[in-house]
């Protein structure tokens, strides 16, 4: 797969997720700590 292809289809989209996981940690923490291995899957996609 050709670098820039892997910037558009692989890390972008993960950088969107993250940032997702990461602001909805930060706003609500409670709701966030109930759901099972969210801590672990934002760790493996930072």
């Amino acid at each position: 797969m050709p670098s820039d292809a892997r910037v558009d289809f692989v890390y972008i989209p993960t950088y969107i997720a993250v940032s997702i996981l990461t602001l909805f940690l930060e706003r609500f923490p409670e709701e966030a700590m109930t759901i099972e291995n969210y801590i672990d899957t934002l760790h493996d996609g930072i």
